[in-house]
């Protein structure tokens, strides 16, 4: 995970007191701030994670699914901004979520 520690305790805080029902992250690496958030709603029993990449690693997307928080992740390999990949994001988040 490529993250100051600081960065961390905030984001845990935001999540906590937010309980958002989806987290969108651009940029995935080796996937440890997916794993990170996926845990962080687990444990507010709320939520999942969606992780945007253009060049994602198979080795990354082989770990990530088959990890016991699998259920909570879903990924999406293309370009962040391309109308494609929003449309295509747009259909992992039901209506009305957050």
């Amino acid at each position: 995970m490529l993250q100051l520690p600081e960065d961390l305790v905030r984001l845990q805080r935001a999540i906590y007191l937010l309980r958002p029902d989806i987290i969108i992250e651009t940029g995935v690496f080796r996937g440890g701030s997916l794993l990170f958030g996926a845990s962080l709603l687990r444990g507010v029993g709320n939520g999942r994670v969606i992780g945007i990449d253009k060049d994602m690693d198979e080795g990354t997307r082989k770990s990530l699914s088959s990890h016991r928080l699998a259920a909570r992740i879903s990924l999406i390999e293309g370009d962040s901004v391309a109308t494609s990949t929003m449309e295509f994001r747009s259909g992992l988040i039901p209506e009305g979520h957050s």
